[in-house]
């Protein structure tokens, strides 16, 4: 176990704080949405992240292979964070959705990168045991990060700041 953590440990730590700024966004995205649009608005905002994932599912392989794990890596999660504070800086159904899809297509990017970077450095008798670490740190931050908006009011611009330091030390 500690080899998994001395070679993997600060892939872990990237993971957890991608997932706990994620689970923040969802929470943070979802609150302030409720306070000021309809649920069918809510429904169409919030499917923008999921229109992003299959997209970057099927398109960012290319970037990641083009640039290398390291530059997209850190291009997804600075696009990822600066959506989130245009999040915070603009409110607005259309501008909403093209960002929650923007952060969707960083997020399939960022998890292909970081699954690509676990499988690499597990070894063949170690990769089941390597994948179970990972799925416990990404679910236990995802977890942790609707927990954040209790820090403050999710209609102000500092959680959404929070959630993208957050992105950023990913």
């Amino acid at each position: 176990m500690s080899t998994i953590f001395k070679t993997l440990g600060v892939l872990l730590l990237a993971t957890a704080l991608l997932n706990i700024a994620n689970g923040s966004l969802f929470t943070l995205i979802g609150l302030r949405l409720a306070a000021e649009v309809t649920p069918a608005v809510v429904g169409f905002i919030t499917s923008g992240h999921f229109v992003g994932l299959l997209a970057g599912s099927f398109t960012a392989t290319a970037i990641i292979m083009r640039v290398g794990h390291i530059r997209a890596f850190t291009v997804f999660a600075a696009v990822a964070s600066c959506a989130v504070l245009l999040m915070g800086l603009v409110f607005g159904a259309p501008v909403w959705f093209i960002l929650r899809i923007v952060i969707g297509y960083c997020m399939a990017g960022l998890f292909m990168v970081l699954e690509s970077w676990f499988n690499d450095g597990a070894s063949n008798e170690k990769r089941g045991q390597t994948f179970g670490y990972y799925m416990v740190a990404s679910s236990g931050a995802f977890a942790v990060g609707p927990f954040l908006v209790n820090l403050g009011d999710p209609a102000a611009y500092p959680l959404f700041a929070i959630t993208a330091i957050l992105f950023n030390l990913c």
